[in-house]
C-alpha cells in the first residue's frame, strides 16, 4: 500500500545540472511524493511540470526503486487531481494495481501522504533558514529541490526511536550493525573547501597559489559513492 500526493512551490527551484542558467519556465515547480505504509520509506521526484506525463515518469522511477528491493505496488491511494487522469489510471490497470482516492474535500483521508509532505517541508524550511542565518551571503531559496532531496535522504536513513530501524533498513531487509555512517553526516549549507582540480590531476601550482576554493555543501550525490558530496560552486565569501 502506497500513498501519494503532490506539493506545489510558489518559488521556482533550480535544476541541479544547469548552474542556475535555466529559464524560470524550465525550473522545478513542485514534487510528487510516495510513501510506503509499512516501512515509512519516502520517495520524491522533483518536477518542472506537474502534468500527467512527468508524473508517470515519477511513478516509474519510484517503482524502479521498489523493484530493486524486491517489491511491487499492489495499491495506490491519494487525492484525485492529476492522478485521476486517464493516462495514470491506464498505467495502474496495465500493472494490475488498485487505485483509490480520497473523498471530495476530504484530504484527511490521505493523511499518510499529507503528514509526510508537512514533515518534509518543515525539515527543508529548517535547512534553508539555518543556512541563511549562519551564512547570509549565500542565502538563496532556489536550491529547495536539492534541500528536499537531502531531507528525504535523512528521513530514510535515520532509525526510529522505538524499532531502532530506519525506513531504508525496513524496505531493503538489511539491518546495519552500527550507525557509523550517521557520524559522517554534515550540516546542509555549511562551508566546504574543495581541492583545486589541477592538484587532483597530479599537476603543480605556484607556491603561493590557493590550493582550494570555498563552496557550500548541499547534500550527497545519488549517482556516485555515498561519500561523494554535492556542492554549490557559486561564488561565495
Amino acid at each position: 500500500m502506497v500513498s501519494f500526493d503532490q506539493y506545489v512551490s510558489s518559488t521556482p527551484g533550480s535544476l541541479p545540472h544547469t548552474k542556475g542558467k535555466e529559464t524560470t519556465a524550465m525550473q522545478y515547480t513542485g514534487v510528487t511524493l510516495y510513501v510506503d505504509h509499512c516501512s515509512k520509506f519516502v520517495f520524491i521526484y522533483n518536477q518542472v511540470s506537474l502534468g500527467a506525463g512527468v508524473t508517470l515518469v515519477a511513478k516509474q522511477a519510484f517503482e524502479s526503486i521498489l523493484k530493486s528491493f524486491g517489491f511491487s505496488v499492489s495499491n495506490y491511494h491519494g487525492d484525485k487531481g492529476v492522478f485521476n487522469s486517464q493516462a495514470f489510471k491506464n498505467d495502474c490497470k496495465s500493472k494490475q494495481q488498485q487505485l483509490t482516492f480520497s473523498g471530495s474535500g476530504a484530504n484527511h483521508q490521505n493523511g499518510v501522504a499529507e503528514c509526510s509532505i508537512q514533515m518534509i517541508v518543515g525539515w527543508v524550511r529548517t535547512l534553508l533558514l539555518h543556512a541563511a542565518i549562519h551564512w547570509p551571503t549565500v542565502d538563496d531559496l532556489k536550491p529547495w529541490p536539492i534541500a528536499i532531496q537531502h531531507a528525504i535522504y535523512l528521513w530514510n536513513i535515520l532509525p526510529d526511536q522505538h524499532t531502532k530501524l530506519s525506513p531504508l533498513e525496513l524496505i531493503s531487509g538489511s539491518h546495519v550493525p552500527n550507525y557509523t555512517h550517521l557520524w559522517c553526516l554534515h550540516v546542509w549549507g555549511f562551508p566546504t573547501f574543495v581541492l583545486d582540480p589541477r592538484l587532483q590531476d597530479g599537476k603543480k601550482l605556484l607556491k603561493w597559489s590557493p590550493r582550494s576554493c570555498l563552496v557550500c555543501f548541499v547534500g550527497y550525490s545519488s549517482s556516485h559513492s555515498s561519500t561523494v558530496s554535492l556542492i554549490c560552486t557559486k561564488e561565495v565569501e
